[in-house]
């Protein structure tokens, strides 16, 4: 646990500094100590940490419980409790805060230790459960249920805040070819190269999943059509120069096919997004392959 990085939130300062002490002794790291949700909340938007401390009773309109919450959902950070309160009332809303533990004060060092690497360990438990729920077995990308949970998600946001959404799909050129010349092996080899090269060669913000069979889609929040085309092409490039080889045998060479669309210039919902396109990439297919199409606005202006 040397490189765990720990946030304590408590309004009782000495109570804090000895907190911190014990955990240093540990070889953990303490990030910050801070007394309120709101400095809470400030904190780890600053500087991630892997677990929280948190009172229940903190200064602020937020107590920890409703702090613990909004970590929960905006962070997904493990929370601990630390509390001399332990009333039903209070435990009941702790249960209800997606909190990982919960100590009454005062508490030993060894029981307190026991708590953090139970937690810690669940934690990591539950996100492996997440990525597989998430994830594509072979390539690892966002799987296809995720990604369109995730585009009606950022259309709604976008629509809220008048910002734009692009999305390119992009097929992999004659991809039956490398299954049927070289084996089923060689064209999964050669979809996963492709997968981690688009993970490597986005924005941060961006998402990359595998929508199906050799199709792949980037969703790109808040991004413009132009933009999103420049993306696009360069993806489209770096593809190009891609040398595959597998098993010690060079393979033909790869291309890529994208269509890219953006609401809602585009498109007024995310299935008309997803719509606008995928037509775009059979556009780029029908036009000869290796190249990007950008869809054509079906959203009448007003």
């Amino acid at each position: 646990m040397e490189s765990v990085k720990i946030l304590i939130v408590e309004d009782e300062l000495l109570i804090a500094r000895d907190l911190s002490q014990k955990l240093k002794k540990q070889g953990l790291q303490v990030s910050k100590i801070v007394s309120s949700g709101q400095a809470a909340l400030q904190a780890i938007a600053e500087d991630r940490p892997d677990l929280v401390l948190m009172d229940v009773v903190i200064k602020g309109e937020k107590d920890g419980i409703d702090t613990a919450l909004a970590i929960h959902e905006q962070y997904g950070i493990p929370v601990l409790y630390l509390t001399a309160y332990a009333d039903d009332a209070t435990l009941q809303r702790a249960e209800k805060s997606g909190a990982y533990g919960y100590l009454l004060k005062p508490f030993k060092e060894r029981e307190l230790l026991t708590t953090i690497r139970i937690a810690l360990q669940k934690h990591q438990q539950v996100q492996e459960i997440e990525q597989q729920r998430i994830r594509d077995a072979l390539t690892g990308l966002l799987n296809r249920r995720y990604l369109e949970e995730a585009l009606q998600q950022e259309c709604r946001k976008a629509e809220r805040l008048a910002l734009p959404v692009s999305l390119i799909f992009i097929d992999i050129d004659h991809f039956k070819r490398f299954n049927d010349t070289y084996g089923h092996d060689a064209g999964d080899h050669v979809l996963t190269t492709v997968a981690h090269l688009l993970e490597q060669n986005v924005r941060q913000s961006d998402l990359v999943g595998r929508y199906g069979g050799e199709e792949l889609i980037v969703l790109l929040p808040n991004c413009p059509l132009d933009r999103a085309a420049v993306i696009a092409e360069g993806l489209r490039s770096e593809v190009s120069l891609l040398q595959p080889h597998f098993q010690g045998q060079f393979l033909d060479s790869i291309t890529i096919s994208l269509g890219v669309a953006s609401f809602p210039l585009q498109a007024e919902d995310a299935p008309s997004l997803v719509k606008a396109a995928d037509e775009a990439l059979y556009e780029a297919k029908r036009a000869g392959r290796n190249r990007v199409v950008v869809a054509q606005s079906s959203v009448p202006s007003t």
